[in-house]
């Protein structure tokens, strides 16, 4: 299946939105602003690219050396699996 990219563009776009919103007045410091701003965006992009990532299936073809704690073989079918 194919990475959602979707999610991941929603997903930032809501966080940056919610950064965005954080109430400020004319008493808020404005390097402290831009810093908060700055690492709820950083936040929101590596989360938005960690649970993207995870929407991606992996697909190993027959015939793929493998190596396991009991030995080493082939794989001798298709095999499925998600990124965790």
């Amino acid at each position: 299946m194919a990475l959602n990219t979707n999610k991941l563009k929603d997903n930032i776009y809501q966080a940056v939105l919610d950064a965005l919103n954080i109430p400020i007045d004319e008493k808020s410091d404005s390097d402290e602003v831009k810093k908060r701003l700055a690492d709820r965006i950083a936040i929101a992009v590596s989360s938005g690219i960690d649970t993207w990532i995870r929407t991606a299936t992996v697909t190993v073809q027959p015939g793929i050396s493998v190596t396991t704690s009991t030995g080493a073989g082939v794989t001798t079918g298709t095999g499925i699996g998600t990124i965790s």
